[in-house]
C-alpha cells in the first residue's frame, strides 16, 4: 500500500508543524542564481511547496504517484512515478523532495534510477534538494511512539538494522492503521548513486540549516548539482 492512501486528507494536518517556507528558501538559495525558476516538486503529496513557489513568482509542477493525494494539492500537478518521469530533458532549475520521501524508494537500484531521471530533467547547473532519514535517525526512532501535533495520528517505529528498513505503523484514532516501510540509505550509498549519474553532492546539512531539537537525530538535507 502507498503511504497515506487510506487518509490523504490528513497528510497536510499531520505535517502542519513543518516550516515549509524556510525549507523552500534554503532550496531556492541552493540554485545560486536569481530569476524566475521552473521547479519540480517530487513525491509531492498535497504539494506544500507549490503555493510558496508561486508566491515567489516561480513555476511549480507537483508530481505524486497517488492521485488521491494530489486532490488536496494546488497549482499544476500530475500523477506520475518518480522512477519514470513523463517530462522532457533539461527543463527544471530545481527539483525538490521533502519529508524523507526518498526513503520510500525500496533499494539502491531504485535510488540510482530515480537520480538518473532527476539528472535528465534538470538543466545544466541545476540542483536537486531533498531530505532523508539517516541510519542514525532511524536508530533513535527505534521502538519509539510519537504523535502528530494534532494528537490524532500515532507513529510507532521499528528499525531493522540488518535490512536497513524503518517500519512505521501509522494509526489514526478511531479509523485504523497502515504500515510504512522506508529504506534507510547510508551516506556512501547516496553519494555513489549520485556520482554514477553525474550529480555532484555539493552539500549535506541537518534540517535545512534550521535549529534541531533533542532526543531524535534530525533529517539530513542534500544538495545535488547537475554538471
Amino acid at each position: 500500500m502507498r503511504p497515506y492512501t487510506l487518509w490523504p486528507e490528513l497528510y497536510a494536518a499531520v505535517m502542519a508543524d513543518i516550516d515549509y517556507a524556510a525549507w523552500f528558501r534554503f532550496a531556492l538559495n541552493s540554485i545560486g542564481r536569481p530569476g524566475k525558476h521552473h521547479i519540480l516538486e517530487l513525491f509531492a503529496g498535497h504539494a506544500p511547496m507549490a503555493p510558496i513557489a508561486m508566491a515567489y513568482g516561480h513555476v511549480n509542477l507537483a508530481l505524486d504517484i497517488e492521485p488521491k493525494m494530489l486532490e488536496h494539492a494546488t497549482g499544476a500537478r500530475a500523477a506520475a512515478n518518480a522512477l519514470f518521469l513523463p517530462l522532457a530533458d533539461g527543463i527544471f532549475d530545481l527539483a525538490l523532495a521533502t519529508n524523507a520521501s526518498i526513503n520510500y524508494l525500496p533499494e539502491n537500484a531504485a535510488l540510482a534510477h530515480h537520480l538518473s531521471e532527476i539528472g535528465r530533467v534538470l538543466k545544466p547547473g541545476a540542483v536537486y534538494v531533498f531530505d532523508c532519514c539517516t541510519p542514525g535517525r532511524a536508530e533513535t526512532l527505534h521502538l519509539r511512539s510519537m504523535r502528530s501535533a494534532t494528537g490524532e495520528v500515532e507513529f510507532s517505529h521499528q528499525y531493522d538494522r540488518v535490512k536497513g528498513i524503518l517500519q512505521t505503523l501509522v494509526t489514526v484514532s478511531g479509523r485504523g492503521s497502515e504500515e510504512h516501510n522506508q529504506r534507510i540509505f547510508t551516506e556512501p550509498e547516496i553519494r555513489h548513486a549520485a556520482k554514477a549519474v553525474g550529480l555532484k553532492a555539493e552539500q549535506t546539512v541537518a534540517n535545512y540549516g534550521l535549529p534541531v531539537g533533542t532526543g531524535v537525530e534530525p533529517i539530513v538535507t542534500w544538495v545535488l548539482r547537475r554538471a
